[in-house]
């Protein structure tokens, strides 16, 4: 996956991980995003193309403490935007 650092102060969809090791460190996320308007609308849903496997080793890239963790060790999330409610919606799992 190409990431190109876009600002932009509009809405954002995409992917996230909350990554709490439960070691006592400071638990925090990490995401890959674009900006609303750059996501295309099919049938009025709007969400990355990608999965969460398809870009956890982009995230390793970026991130190297999360080399030794597969893409579902961490709780995980999505965030799409639906035209007919006009609200975005977040979708999470965690590991059972």
């Amino acid at each position: 996956m190409d990431i190109e650092p876009i600002p932009s102060n509009e809405p954002r969809l995409g992917l996230f991980w909350f990554i709490a090791k439960g070691d006592r460190r400071p638990s925090r996320f990490t995401s890959i995003s674009r900006p609303f308007s750059r996501i295309l609308e099919v049938a009025g849903f709007k969400t990355l193309d990608e999965g969460h496997v398809d870009v956890w080793p982009t995230v390793q890239r970026l991130d190297h403490t999360l080399v030794d963790y597969e893409y579902d060790y961490f709780p995980r999330g999505r965030a799409n935007w639906r035209s007919w409610f006009a609200i975005q919606s977040l979708i999470a799992v965690h590991r059972r």
